[in-house]
């Protein structure tokens, strides 16, 4: 059974509004659907194209009424010029036919409302960027289309170019879709490259598209791909402080976020939980997020690249830049409060934020800290390694830091030496001795968990020398702790 079905099973006059991003295969599913369908409505099919997101202006419902009027036999002089009087004839002539209707790229709910037919033996497919609640009181139901799983997105690969050179590239072809997002969009276009090319590998694809700098041009390059016009229509329908928070959400430096995390990116303290809700749900509503869980969002791949390509022609550099540093600074400020719950005993090296933050959640007790910081813990250590990239040495120490009453009570000895290692390659970069040590002893902890006890010996005589060495400096300077001097230093 298709999608379309398991919302159409029931019959009578019903509705199906398929919605999800552009280019993740909407119209071509509803057009399928339609096509496998046609015997079940005697009396035919209509179909109008509403060009909701085409970049043009939405297609006038009169328009489309009057090419469904005259091909249900209606001679053009008996056409009305008023709209409400089209809806009162197009109705009364629908009223005892077995038809389907297909609304292709529908704008908004008022728009397709004036397109439903009134017989009980009718089904209405329509598809839109936008979820179209609107349509609910009208008994529709909603179905959101997503990218394509990774297995229908190799195989789609392998209709474009040829199975056999898809299974002696079977690997590659599944990074491929992985690269492309499973957005069929994207796939044709790695596929017309292929096809451009049939002495190219598909491994030579996947190392092209690699590069977040280069993919999106790359898949741009076939026949004038839509792709960042795809983007732009539905990006250009936001308003403008949610046109903002989307190119800042692009430059989010993991995968998924909470609403935590989009509420200091926002800094809606004017309005608060309420207006970040708002903003949030016009992104829900354009298919320009997506919601994985409660309160718990990501961007497409795709749309991400085309939202910080925007970003990047709209923002300086500099401003940016703060953005990130909000997205790092609201992690770590959240990890430390969960810090302070799960070992409240440690000791910590001070750290000052660039500014107030909105939205670092609060933990009533050790198992929800914990259980934040497990759910968070690809985001810290993608964190941690921006912070490092960028310079900001301090932080991506702080951010290592931060995370071991996670690495304490969840073993994952894996993470622990990435944590760890990235720990004191920022110490040792930011120059603070004494953080230099703790991390090495951390690592020394690590190394010999897993078995690497010479490794383990190499990094516990390492921190021997820099405890010292703290030690002689705070005696010379009668100071009582090592970034206090940095500070007056700096």
């Amino acid at each position: 059974m298709s999608a379309p079905d398991s919302l159409l099973a029931e019959g009578g006059n019903s509705i199906a509004v398929l919605c999800g991003p552009g280019g993740v295969g909407k119209s071509a599913l509803a057009r399928q659907w339609a096509h496998s369908n046609r015997d079940r409505f005697v009396d035919g099919q209509l179909y109008a194209d509403l060009r909701g997101f085409s970049g043009d202006r939405p297609l006038d419902p009169g328009v489309a009424l009057g090419a469904f009027l005259r091909a249900l036999g209606v001679t053009p002089d008996r056409i009305p010029v008023d709209l409400a009087e089209q809806v009162a004839l197009y109705r009364t002539v629908t009223a005892d036919r077995s038809l389907l209707v297909l609304l292709d790229d529908a704008f908004s709910a008022g728009q397709v409302r004036h397109l439903l037919p009134a017989s009980t033996s009718t089904a209405v497919v329509v598809t839109s960027r936008r979820r179209l609640t609107g349509l609910l009181p009208d008994g529709a139901r909603l179905l959101d289309v997503g990218p394509l799983p990774a297995e229908q997105a190799v195989e789609l690969l392998g209709r474009a170019v040829g199975p056999e050179r898809i299974l002696r590239e079977s690997g590659p072809a599944g990074e491929s879709a992985g690269l492309c997002g499973g957005l069929p969009i994207a796939l044709v276009v790695a596929a017309g490259l292929l096809a451009f090319r049939p002495k190219l590998t598909v491994r030579r694809i996947v190392a092209e598209l690699a590069d977040e700098a280069q993919r999106l041009a790359r898949l741009s390059r076939v026949d004038g791909s839509p792709i960042r016009a795809m983007f732009q229509c539905s990006y250009q329908e936001l308003t403008p402080e949610a046109s903002v928070l989307y190119r800042r959400l692009a430059l989010h430096p993991g995968t998924d976020f909470g609403v935590d995390l989009v509420a200091a990116v926002a800094g809606a303290r004017a309005g608060g939980a309420a207006r970040v809700a708002v903003l949030v749900g016009e992104l829900l509503d354009a298919s320009l997020l997506d919601e994985v869980s409660e309160d718990r969002f990501r961007l497409h791949d795709i749309l991400r690249l085309c939202a910080r390509e925007v970003a990047e022609q709209h923002e300086p550099e500099a401003d940016r830049q703060v953005v990130v540093r909000t997205m790092l600074e609201f992690y770590l400020a959240a990890a430390r409060r969960a810090d302070l719950v799960v070992t409240p005993y440690r000791r910590r090296l001070p750290y000052t934020f660039l500014r107030p933050l909105d939205g670092p959640p609060e933990f009533a007790d050790r198992a929800a800290a914990l259980a934040w910081l497990d759910r968070e813990r690809g985001n810290l250590m993608e964190a941690g390694r921006v912070a490092f990239g960028l310079g900001h040495h301090g932080l991506a120490w702080q951010l290592s830091d931060v995370m071991w009453p996670l690495l304490l009570y969840v073993k994952n000895y894996r993470d622990r030496l990435e944590i760890d290692e990235l720990g004191v390659q920022a110490a040792r970069a930011w120059g603070n001795v004494w953080a230099e040590a703790d991390m090495l002893k951390r690592l020394a902890r690590a190394r010999s968990r897993v078995g690497a006890y010479d490794v383990a010996e190499q990094h516990g005589r390492s921190a021997v020398d820099p405890q010292r060495q703290v030690v002689w400096d705070r005696l010379a300077t009668y100071h009582d702790h090592p970034q206090r001097r940095e500070e007056r230093s700096a």
